[in-house]
């Protein structure tokens, strides 16, 4: 399965959170951390919760990396996932420095502008009262980088945007889960509270990967099955349902089964390229997933022919 994994690490995350709102939360003794921070000169992206997660998307990952985070003065350190590996920044206003001293800036900090000559500090602004609707969060789908700015339906963008503080919170509480048993039943409470939320189906895709680091192929396919009903060509839905339906097919045989995964293999033969794929990553991806698509269709089972009712007898 060594060339699965690999797929599943191309494979681009469908959720990285773009926050264009201000979380005001205080993390431990820096006012205004959490937010969202962009790697200079990249589209790496890295959200950090008030409630001491993070989710890091990487170009080129389909699931963000996830974990917590801690604050020492004016070090931060991340430490992701259950293999507990750390990564210190340092904080320096609304800037982190990684350990390479990259500079990652928060969404919304303006670069200051040059002035030809020194002007008198502006009087105090007070900061904004929490009272008023909070902008809407921005969540990336899948695309090569966000637009610059958010389109009114995310149908013309490649945004989808969450105008819901409260559903915002509880996307970002379960996509940074660790464990993966607490993750999936995170996302399938957000499912279950936000049916029609325009995040839906990157959780199902979040969901279904989680499914599988737990081993569970059944609620992987249901979660997989979930998300083609809303894209019928989405590739890493169509790839782990054959998978696993070809492992059904040849532990027990059943027609419809073996069938449904031949079904889904001519589908992915024939699937186009999705823009988020670069040229390369595609070949690669397709050379390991062809062929699985191609063994699919070759375990499909004749259906027999319903028998047509005896013809009456003549009086």
């Amino acid at each position: 399965m060594k060339h699965v994994r690999w797929l599943r690490a191309i494979w681009l995350a469908v959720i990285a959170l773009t926050v264009s709102l201000d979380l005001a939360a205080q993390g431990g003794g820096q006012p205004g951390l959490p937010g969202n921070y962009t790697k200079e000169g990249t589209s790496i992206s890295l959200l950090l919760t008030p409630s001491f997660g993070f989710i890091l998307h990487m170009p080129g990952e389909r699931q963000p990396r996830s974990g917590n985070y801690t604050i020492d003065g004016n070090n931060l350190t991340l430490t992701e996932g259950a293999a507990g590996q750390s990564t210190l920044f340092t904080i320096q206003g609304e800037k982190l420095y990684d350990p390479y001293g990259m500079a990652w800036i928060k969404q919304g900090t303006p670069d200051p502008a040059p002035t030809p000559s020194p002007a008198p500090a502006p009087a105090p602004v007070p900061a904004p009262a929490l009272t008023p609707e909070p902008g809407p969060a921005q969540v990336p789908a899948p695309a090569q980088a966000p637009a610059p700015a958010p389109m009114p339906q995310a149908q013309d963008s490649h945004q989808l945007t969450i105008n819901d503080q409260a559903e915002f919170n509880a996307y970002a509480a379960a996509a940074s889960q660790i464990d993966p048993a607490a993750k999936a039943a995170a996302l399938e409470r957000f499912l279950q509270a936000y049916p029609q939320s325009v995040t839906r189906k990157s959780v199902l895709n979040i969901l279904m990967n989680t499914y599988r680091r737990l081993n569970d192929d059944t609620k992987s396919l249901s979660a997989a099955k979930r998300g083609l009903q809303m894209d019928p060509n989405d590739d890493e839905a169509i790839f782990v349902a054959v998978e696993i339906e070809m492992k059904e097919c040849n532990r027990a045989g059943d027609a419809q089964i073996c069938n449904d995964a031949a079904a889904l293999g001519k589908r992915g033969l024939g699937i186009p390229k999705p823009p988020a794929y670069t040229d390369d990553n595609w070949t690669r991806t397709t050379a390991i997933t062809y062929p699985y698509y191609r063994a699919a269709i070759a375990m499909a089972r004749p259906v027999s022919p319903t028998p047509a009712p005896a013809p009456a007898s003549l009086p």
